[in-house]
């Protein structure tokens, strides 16, 4: 979805990541730019129709952006859009699954 102007609220971001948004050498502006606007990054078909509705009916959005530091930041703006949420990626090779640092998600 282009031509979208998605309040973030307030932002929520640890030292941890902004130090590798930094590394990487990819502006932090420019992601929540291209998330304010509705570019949801690298998202598959499901989830961008997912955040398409949400951002015009209401709830949880969240873009997903490369860092060329062989990572990925994870934008996360919820239902209310009182807050949005820039976070890393875990990824447990034990069991295949993802997680979201200081919180979960499968």
């Amino acid at each position: 979805m282009q031509d979208v102007n998605l309040p973030l609220g307030r932002l929520i971001i640890t030292t941890e990541v902004r130090r590798a948004i930094a590394r990487s050498g990819t502006p932090l502006q420019e992601m929540l730019d291209r998330h304010r606007r509705g570019d949801w990054g690298m998202v598959d078909d499901f989830e961008a129709e997912e955040n398409d509705y949400a951002a015009e009916h209401g709830g949880m959005i969240t873009s997903v952006y490369w860092l060329p530091i062989g990572s990925v930041a994870w934008i996360s703006t919820e239902g209310d859009r009182s807050k949005t949420y820039v976070i890393l990626p875990t990824y447990s090779e034990r069991d295949g699954s993802r997680s979201i640092r200081d919180g979960s998600r499968s």
